[in-house]
């Protein structure tokens, strides 16, 4: 599954052609919601590998760049 912000692709056909079909548009806005939480990464944190990061503080050692907790503030 990928994510994608709905509003944006009905921006972008809109301004790809002008009239599209209301069934796309109703196609569109009738798509389920997905509960999604952003997630920071460990190499976009501004707290990786200080004593206050979250996996640094339980393990004692830096993370994986590719890893992530729920602490993470994107830099």
């Amino acid at each position: 599954m990928k994510l994608i912000d709905a509003n944006a692709l009905a921006d972008a056909l809109f301004e790809k052609r002008r009239n599209y079909p209301q069934w796309v548009a109703d196609t569109i806005g009738n798509m389920p919601v997905v509960d999604a939480v952003p997630v920071v990464m460990c190499k976009d944190c501004k707290k990786q590998g200080l004593y206050d990061c979250h996996i640094t503080s339980l393990t004692g050692q830096t993370s994986s760049d590719d890893w992530f907790c729920a602490d993470g503030e994107r830099k």
